[in-house]
């Protein structure tokens, strides 16, 4: 009988942590600034670098629960961006930008705490992009 109550326990964890998938994805709703952009691009200009760091790091992304997102600029570039947002059972957020002539961005979630995120994208033309957000509601 101890077997059979174990194995239930068992199993009941096991569904409950698979289903963490959707916790992460609840998790991404809300505000987020994005505080640091690094960049692994050894073939792109400096000054480029630069300019997109600091674009970057005045950027706040609002995440919403009805898988819409916008992406807003507050530096002297400006502008703002929208779009629908998935975040995969595998950890990837991928951002579509309808209304924009673009491929949609994938990235691997390196960290999703209440507080933080880290996110990464790979693109072979270009190197290596990495941001840090923090939650600010």
């Amino acid at each position: 009988m101890k077997v059979g109550i174990h194995a239930v326990i068992l199993l009941t964890l096991f569904l409950v942590s698979s289903c963490s998938r959707g916790d992460a994805s609840g998790r991404l709703i809300g505000e987020w600034w994005l505080i640091q952009a690094d960049f692994d691009t050894p073939d792109l200009d400096s000054g480029f670098v630069s300019a997109a760091r600091h674009s970057l790091e005045s950027s706040i992304f609002y995440f919403e629960q009805e898988n819409r997102f916008e992406i807003e600029d507050t530096s002297s570039i400006g502008g703002s961006y929208q779009g629908t947002w998935e975040y995969t059972p595998e950890g990837k957020l991928i951002l579509t930008y309808p209304n924009l002539p673009i491929d949609p961005e994938i990235y691997e979630v390196m960290k999703l705490s209440r507080k933080k995120l880290i996110i990464r994208q790979h693109m072979e033309s270009v190197g290596i992009l990495e941001y840090h957000l923090e939650r600010r509601n």
